[in-house]
């Protein structure tokens, strides 16, 4: 059952409360839950229903959003040889377009319902 429920995660809309359908908007995302240091929960801001994200597929997208580490001496080279710059810039362009990289996946990330609201 574990991997039918994992398949049927991916079929929720991303940011989206399972319970009211809300849509969180990109900003509201981030703000709520992934620079949310006082807890894994948080309340639906439609409905009230806590939330928590679905831990199965935060491992996935995590692991595809490290992925340029592993490649990152190959990713480094290329940007100092194309764009002509130094290490110290090839590293800080690694650096940010990965930040970037980053927060585009996790954007894609979905919720689950821990608790309605009563």
């Amino acid at each position: 059952m574990g991997a039918v429920n994992l398949i049927n995660s991916w079929n929720m809309k991303s940011r989206t409360c399972p319970n009211c359908g809300y849509k969180y908007s990109l900003s509201e995302y981030y703000r709520k839950v992934i620079f949310n240091f006082s807890g894994s929960t948080w309340n639906c801001s439609k409905c009230g229903s806590e939330l928590a994200v679905n831990s199965g597929k935060r491992l996935i997208l995590i692991a595809v959003g490290i992925l340029p580490i592993f490649f990152n001496y190959f990713i480094v080279e290329g940007i100092m040889s194309y764009l002509q710059v130094s290490i110290v810039l090839g590293c800080i362009v690694f650096g940010v377009t990965f930040l970037l990289w980053y927060f585009f996946v996790t954007s894609f990330e979905g919720f689950v319902l821990t608790k309605e609201r009563e």
